[in-house]
């Protein structure tokens, strides 16, 4: 999937960057000069996905990206921090106080 869409960017975009969260997995690489992310998720697997068969990915990245003076990224520093997924809250706390 990443490919592909990079594949467009070089086609029709000069950008350097690809920042995506549709699949809520994380996964990080440069692919032909483009610093790309998948984001995860910062909630549990919902019913929806589980419709589909997909679990979310807990998480977050932490990131720095260096550029040279043409705007070519030229270093990235990565940080993966996974989530624990939390107890179910209780109903009669979901909806406020009662």
């Amino acid at each position: 999937l990443v490919e592909e869409i990079v594949k467009d960017i070089e086609k029709y975009s000069r950008e350097k960057n690809l920042i995506s969260g549709h699949l809520h997995v994380a996964a990080a690489m440069n692919y032909k000069g483009i610093f790309t992310l998948m984001v995860p998720c910062l909630q549990d697997t919902t019913d929806y996905l589980k419709s589909g068969g997909h679990i979310s990915w807990l998480g977050m990245w932490i990131c720095e990206v260096f550029m040279d003076k043409f705007g070519n990224i030229v270093r990235t520093i990565r940080e993966y921090v996974p989530f624990e997924p939390r107890e179910e809250i209780p109903k009669r706390i979901k909806g406020g106080r009662k």
